[in-house]
């Protein structure tokens, strides 16, 4: 389902709409306190990426990183690409991808004003970065792979399976699942199913790592 959100999970499956909801943050106290149980399965990398037709950029320094958000850098010549128009899609604050960036890249929640245009969604990130060239966002590496989107190196750094787990590449959130009450039926047996080996397979396919990796 296109996703609405940690907060939204929460809220959903608190509110007994749904039998589970994802997250990709820990839980907040307020939240404990809705009778929310959590389990994380696995780790994702936050990346910033961009449209395929990018030219010439695979890798983004944090000063780079800083002046495009910013608003500084105006066209991607400055930051080793070509002469044209940086175009930025950026997340509304509190999105889970945009909480691990200002906690783990130094200088970006210090930004005083956001260059580009504010997305509120996942879906509508993938798609405006995958439809418009040039422009640059970030998501989770899961997101990214599926749309199709070019994944850049930071600081020379690629988001790998050995990155993540040395701590080389800092930018990572957990993914979860949530629930209120007891675990049983398909619920129950989607969340074992979650630790099984067939599932990992599939996280780490997907841009994801398993969390007892």
């Amino acid at each position: 389902p296109d996703s609405i959100g940690s907060s939204g999970g929460v809220i959903e499956t608190a509110k007994g709409n749904c039998d589970l909801g994802r997250v990709a943050r820990p839980l907040k106290d307020t939240e404990k306190v809705l009778g929310i149980e959590s389990k994380f399965f696995a780790s994702s990398p936050v990346v910033f990426a961009v449209n395929q037709n990018t030219k010439k950029i695979d890798n983004l320094t944090t000063s780079q990183i800083l002046a495009i958000f910013s608003g500084t850098y105006t066209e991607w010549s400055e930051a080793g690409g070509e002469s044209t128009k940086i175009y930025v899609a950026d997340r509304e604050k509190g999105d889970s991808s945009r909480s691990v960036i200002e906690k783990n890249l130094p200088g970006f929640k210090d930004i005083p004003e956001f260059a580009g245009k504010t997305l509120y969604t996942t879906p509508e990130t993938i798609e405006t970065i995958a439809k418009y060239d040039n422009t640059i966002g970030y998501t989770s590496m899961s997101s990214a792979k599926e749309g199709g989107l070019k994944i850049l190196k930071v600081d020379g750094v690629y988001p790998s399976e050995e990155n993540v787990k040395s701590g080389a590449y800092p930018l990572v959130s957990p993914f979860g699942v949530v629930w209120k009450g007891e675990l049983k039926g398909a619920a129950q047996l989607f969340v074992h199913y979650l630790f099984s080996h067939e599932a990992k397979k599939i996280i780490i396919e997907n841009g994801a790592f398993p969390s007892d990796i």
